[in-house]
């Protein structure tokens, strides 16, 4: 499992840079396309949920196999409302931005969930 974590971790980290980079090129280079202001803490946001995430549903996976459909799937419904409730409050707190805001947690939450996935599955056929 401890394998699994840090290989988790190292992709994680290289999508969050990425993203950061990116993210910082638009709002350098096209700041009417982009200015979101928080965009560094959506990417933590979503760097310590994932991985939080991703530890858990390691942990039912070793403890509870039969167990774990349900419990991923639990877990995956909870992170899309802790997801939906924090872009409703960016989106309330920073209204001027709210397109920037949208596509951020759009471009984030499919970004993180791609490399779950893979990771989940790829963790499963060992």
């Amino acid at each position: 499992m401890h394998d699994q974590l840090k290989s988790y971790t190292i992709k994680v980290t290289v999508v969050t840079v990425t993203l950061f980079i990116v993210g910082e090129l638009l709002a350098n280079y096209a700041p009417q396309l982009f200015s979101f202001k928080m965009f560094p803490l959506v990417l933590v946001l979503f760097y310590t949920t994932s991985l939080l995430l991703f530890y858990l549903v390691s942990r039912i996976y070793k403890s509870k196999p039969k167990r774990f459909i349900p419990m991923y799937t639990l877990v995956s419904g909870m992170k899309l409302l802790f997801y939906s409730c924090s872009l409703l409050l960016f989106l309330f707190f920073y209204r001027s931005d709210s397109i920037a805001v949208a596509l951020t947690f759009v471009i984030c939450y499919i970004s993180f969930t791609f490399v779950e996935i893979f990771c989940v599955l790829s963790s499963l056929s060992e």
